[in-house]
């Protein structure tokens, strides 16, 4: 018997993550700073050290750049996310300036760029570039989060790991840090034997359905480093699989198992990365919001933020045109990790999720904060959710949290780690006495011209690709994709059995 107690009506949770945006950049300015919310405050700034001046947060501005800004990507590794934490004083959040002056393509000018945060969309504003029109009027419809952390400050990797598993894992005496850390980095082929939330779902409710689901919009999921995602993706699938591309016109997707009203009871969806893919004559716009280039190589053209928003608005809008199913479905869109951008919240001391003590970082200190939207017609229009008193519970949300509504609400049983175990859940969220929420309309959205990613890769592109980038780790996975489809015993040859199987 499900516990419908804890999210009220909902039968399925999606949650869509995006990359590296910290929650004063996206959703600072939604809303006056005040004891209700916690946005960005006013007269907040980063001293600029190497030009002697001190660069206040600035709100962003239709038609210059905004969409791309910050470029080039901000640092992002355990020790610069610890000096953009402590310098000038342990916690003071005072070290985002001048860490992003060290980034590569960067200086001292281009720093300043790092305190700019996306103003709260004016309804009725007919050129929404520049700032976050679909974010803006989803989290103002429904709830946001101001106390949602990432789960350590440390990279992509760790962060979407705890998702999924409640720990970033270790290495012996040594806990994951950084994306290269990770012994098989950059491929996602199943490296981490970790026992996971996808798991708990089939060992409780039965192996034998689809009771979750991974879609992702690149080439790779970064999921499948978890082993027991990568052994449930049957790459040729129509009907058995747990691993889909976000959209496809042979195989299941998300949009047909929106319409179709087959969505599993959990849904994790995984934007586009970079614009590498498996096709060599064509690049693809990516989705997920990440600042910097979309290669990234050089002087790269930089992801703009209104195809994640276009993203958004494609999966908000499929949702809300099956009804009856909306009204069962909560949807969490949140990013990974703050990515170098700033934010003026100093991450709390958390539990850290491993039994026996680690001689690194520990985890006993959560990332700084990401934003975080809950979308459901029975959420209060536009409420900010807070953990409250839990007792025994941490006094943050973090990724963790998703992991324990899940086991709650789904009567999962028991925690992963100590993380998820002392991680507070999302109560009082979705009630059917807080009224109905109309279906938000929202703004049509111009694109910017996609032609350049018709062109080709060269060897050049390739070798300029930073090591430390998604970009890295995706052409690397398509490359051993392709090397296992040009292998006949370990590549097409296992590709073809399950074809046949699944046509016999």
């Amino acid at each position: 018997m499900e516990n419908k107690e804890l999210l009220g009506p909902v039968e399925h949770v999606i949650v869509l993550m995006f990359e590296n945006r910290s929650f004063d950049n996206v959703l600072g300015g939604l809303k006056p700073y005040g004891p209700h919310f916690e946005g960005v405050p006013p007269g907040w700034s980063n001293p600029n050290t190497a030009l002697s001046e001190i660069i206040p947060a600035f709100q962003a501005k239709p038609g210059t750049g905004a969409g791309t800004m910050p470029s080039p990507d901000p640092l992002e590794d355990h020790n610069d996310m610890m000096s953009q934490i402590n310098k000038g004083g342990v916690g003071k959040m005072q070290g985002f300036v001048d860490n992003y002056a060290t980034a590569k393509h960067s200086n001292p000018e281009i720093a300043k760029n790092i305190m700019q945060f996306y103003a709260h969309y004016p309804k009725g504003d007919h050129h929404p570039q520049g700032y976050l029109p679909i974010t803006s009027a989803l989290a103002s419809a429904y709830a946001v989060s101001d106390q949602y952390h990432g789960s350590g400050p440390v990279q992509t990797w760790p962060n979407r790991i705890f998702t999924h598993c409640a720990t970033p894992d270790r290495n012996g005496n040594k806990a994951y840090l950084n994306n290269t850390e990770y012994p098989d980095y950059p491929l996602m082929i199943g490296q981490l034997p970790l026992p996971s939330i996808f798991e708990k779902f089939d060992r409780i409710k039965g192996s034998d359905q689809i009771n979750w689901k991974v879609y992702y919009d690149g080439e790779w999921p970064i999921s499948s480093v978890v082993n027991y995602v990568y052994k449930n993706w049957s790459w040729f699938s129509f009907d058995d699989g747990n691993v889909f591309k976000l959209h496809s016109d042979l195989f299941p997707d998300f949009f047909s198992d929106v319409e179709n009203g087959t969505l599993p009871a959990y849904s994790f969806i995984e934007p586009r990365y970079t614009d590498i893919t498996l096709d060599p004559l064509k690049r693809h716009q990516p989705n997920s919001n990440h600042p910097g280039s979309k290669t990234p190589i050089g002087d790269d053209p930089a992801i703009d933020i209104i195809f994640g928003e276009q993203l958004l608005k494609e999966v908000y809008e499929a949702l809300t045109a099956n009804e009856e199913l909306f009204k069962k479905t909560l949807l969490i869109v949140t990013y990974d990790e703050h990515g170098g951008l700033f934010d003026h919240v100093t991450p709390p001391t958390a539990v850290s999720p491993f039994d026996t003590p680690v001689s690194n970082f520990d985890y006993t200190m959560y990332g700084p904060r990401v934003p975080a939207i809950f979308i459901n017609p029975y959420i209060q229009s536009g409420s900010v959710l807070r953990p409250g008193d839990q007792p025994g519970k941490a006094s943050v949300f973090d990724h963790t949290s998703i992991i324990a509504s899940l086991r709650e609400h789904f009567n999962l049983g028991g925690s992963l780690t100590p993380r998820d175990d002392n991680a507070p859940v999302f109560q009082g969220l979705v009630d059917v006495n807080n009224g109905y929420t109309p279906n938000v309309v929202l703004p049509e959205l111009e694109l910017p011209s996609t032609e350049e990613y018709s062109k080709p890769f060269t060897s050049a592109d390739i070798d300029q690709i930073d090591k430390n980038s998604m970009a890295y780790v995706m052409y690397h996975a398509v490359e051993e994709m392709k090397r296992l489809l040009e292998e006949k015993n370990n590549g097409l040859w296992h590709l073809l059995m399950r074809f046949l199987k699944k046509i016999f």
